[in-house]
C-alpha cells in the first residue's frame, strides 16, 4: 500500500513539473516562458545575461542602459516570475532546461 502511495506521488509530481516546454534553451528563456509569464523581449534578455551570472553593472554595459533600470527590470522580472532573487530565479530556469 505504502508502494502505490509513493508511486502515485512520483507521477503526479512528474506531471506537474515535467509536463510542460522548458523555459529556457541555449541559454535564453524560451518563446513558452516568455507568454506565460508576460516579459518583455528587454526582461527575457536581462534574465539570460543574469542566469548566466553577470552583474547589474555587466548587463547595463551590455545592453546600454543604467544599472538602475537592471534592477528595476529583475523587481518586474521577479514579481511576474514569482521569485525572490537572482537564485530562485535560476534554479527555476535550469530544473526547467532543455
Amino acid at each position: 500500500l505504502a508502494f502505490l502511495f509513493f508511486f502515485a506521488l512520483s507521477i503526479m509530481f512528474t506531471l506537474r513539473h515535467f509536463n510542460h516546454p522548458a523555459y529556457v534553451e541555449n541559454g535564453q528563456p524560451t518563446r513558452y516562458f516568455r507568454e506565460r509569464f508576460a516579459l518583455t523581449e528587454r526582461e527575457c534578455e536581462i534574465i539570460g545575461e543574469a542566469i548566466r551570472g553577470q552583474t547589474n553593472q555587466q548587463i547595463a554595459d551590455k545592453l546600454f542602459i543604467s544599472p538602475r533600470t537592471v534592477e528595476s527590470h529583475l523587481y518586474s522580472i521577479f514579481q511576474k516570475v514569482g521569485v525572490k532573487n537572482r537564485v530562485q530565479l535560476a534554479n527555476l530556469m535550469q530544473t526547467n532546461a532543455q
